[in-house]
């Protein structure tokens, strides 16, 4: 049996499977994708001198997004000049997103991009400042990956396979999942 994670290993042997013999073969990133990155997407928005902080992802509840927006009521208060952009395709979570950064009054502090070229994507990756993947699950967290082979600051929640990726203090910061608190506290340390 084949899995991407030890996470995935556990679930396996936790729901009563026996493997005789099991590989973790963990996905991975062309490096070279993001060193050959010269143009700024961040330009074309007109935020590149801007502190940025990245979210890649599907837009649903699983990714925890709404946890980064109640932390970003924080965040700004020590960082005014601080953007959130937020990358990736609706799945049907756009219009909540999007209605609670109102509610919290954070409209000049976020931008949602949708879908990004794979071009784009690594130059977004290359030129932000900080990564967050607030996520309530995740079988793997490629985007932890590709943060870090982009170079830039990883912030976490500590949740199913995500501290099999990111180790705390060494590769990224871990926060307990859902602590928008604990989250804001660990974008102000970086």
């Amino acid at each position: 049996v084949i899995v991407i994670s030890e996470f995935e290993k556990n679930l396996i042997e936790n729901a009563g499977y026996r493997m005789k013999r099991c590989e973790i073969v963990s996905p991975g990133v062309d490096i070279e994708e993001f060193n050959a990155v010269h143009e700024n997407i961040f330009e074309r928005y007109h935020i590149k001198e801007k502190k940025i902080i990245l979210f890649v992802g599907r837009l649903d509840r699983n990714k925890g997004i709404d946890v980064l927006i109640k932390a970003a009521r924080i965040v700004v208060r020590g960082y005014p000049e601080v953007i959130f952009f937020i990358v990736g395709a609706d799945f049907g979570e756009l219009d909540n997103l999007k209605a609670l950064v109102e509610e919290y009054e954070l409209g000049n502090y976020f931008i949602f991009s949708g879908a990004l070229s794979r071009i784009d994507l690594a130059s977004a990756f290359k030129h932000a400042d900080i990564f967050s993947l607030p996520s309530r699950y995740e079988a793997f967290g490629i985007t932890l990956i590709e943060a870090m082979a982009a170079k830039i600051a990883v912030v976490a929640s500590d949740c199913s396979a995500i501290p099999f990726v990111v180790r705390h203090g060494t590769t990224g910061l871990l926060f307990p999942l859902d602590n928008w608190q604990a989250l804001a506290d660990n974008l102000l340390y970086l």
